[in-house]
């Protein structure tokens, strides 16, 4: 009645989890779950972000989180954090080039008394960028909705 299936040899898997690893390098974070763990390794950015005034002008904000405010800063590429909850857990801005092919995140640890902090990316002219707020929580990222600038 049941037909008896050999299981895969090691080989198989090993291939199988290549595979899954590369197409998840092709994931957007747009209309989906998919953050930058999922992207793969090589193919994503991770900046800790530096206490720094806030400066400049023509920054796209999101505030809605009680946790953490991001901004962006299409002039100069400037992606801006500020932890809004002294919880002692990280908060943090994910970002992707949707018109090209790199994704990051820009980390703060330096917690609520330092304010705004930011990281200075270096981002290709001309390009929409999608970003994202989020805070580190009972052992994962929550991520709130995600904006798309033009740069």
């Amino acid at each position: 009645m049941f037909e008896r299936i050999k299981a895969p040899g090691r080989r198989a898997l090993t291939m199988l989890a290549l595979v899954v690893t590369a197409t998840a390098g092709l994931a957007v974070i747009g209309g989906s779950t998919a953050s930058a763990e999922d992207v793969g390794a090589s193919a994503w950015e991770l900046d800790y972000a530096t206490n720094t005034t806030m400066s400049g002008k023509d920054k796209e904000c999101s505030t809605d989180s009680p946790w953490v405010s991001v901004c962006f800063q299409p002039s100069g590429d400037i992606f801006w954090v500020r932890d809004k909850e002294a919880d002692g857990n990280r908060v943090a801005i994910e970002w992707r080039d949707l018109s090209g092919n790199r994704v990051g995140r820009c980390t703060d640890t330096l917690g609520v008394a330092a304010d705004w902090t930011s990281c200075n990316k270096d981002l290709p002219e001309g390009h929409n960028i999608q970003w994202r707020a989020g805070h580190w929580d009972f052992g994962q990222w929550n991520w709130d909705r995600e904006f798309t600038t033009y740069a």
